[in-house]
């Protein structure tokens, strides 16, 4: 919701700067790319709160921020390439009446597993605890 709010906002902000002559390609131009820079924004924005606040313990920003970035950029790339393979998937005629349902749980599903693959991923970036070498020869003697 975030991001429609801003994208008008900066359609309205625009078109005031234009002095209301907003029906020529520039402003269709600019008010496209703006319309994506803040959907782009907003998607970095979900995911990084998701991998930063979450997690049941400290995280950096920094890590959390590379890999929401990442995730952010990857879902808006998929977003577009599930629109253009919709076609091809045919839910309308094996689904019926059901194919919004179903075509709006596997994108669910796909958000979910890109949402967990960004999780992972932050959890590459963090660093590893040092361990001990004490307990590691402890650790091989018991066992």
């Amino acid at each position: 919701m975030a991001s429609v709010g801003l994208a008008a906002g900066n359609r309205v902000i625009l078109n005031f700067m234009m002095l209301g002559h907003s029906q020529n390609i520039v402003f269709k131009s600019a008010t496209f790319v703006a319309l994506k820079v803040c959907a782009l924004l907003a998607s970095i924005a979900i995911f990084f709160l998701v991998y930063w606040l979450l997690p049941n313990g400290k995280v950096r920003t920094r890590n959390v921020l590379r890999a929401a970035v990442a995730m952010g950029v990857l879902w808006e790339v998929a977003k577009y390439a599930y629109m253009k393979a919709l076609p091809w998937l045919n839910f309308q005629e094996v689904y019926g009446p059901f194919s919004i349902s179903v075509t709006l749980m596997f994108w669910a599903f796909l958000s979910g597993l890109m949402l967990l693959a960004g999780a992972h991923l932050a959890s590459e970036f963090s660093p590893r605890p040092e361990t001990d070498e004490t307990e590691d020869e402890e650790t091989l003697e018991i066992t």
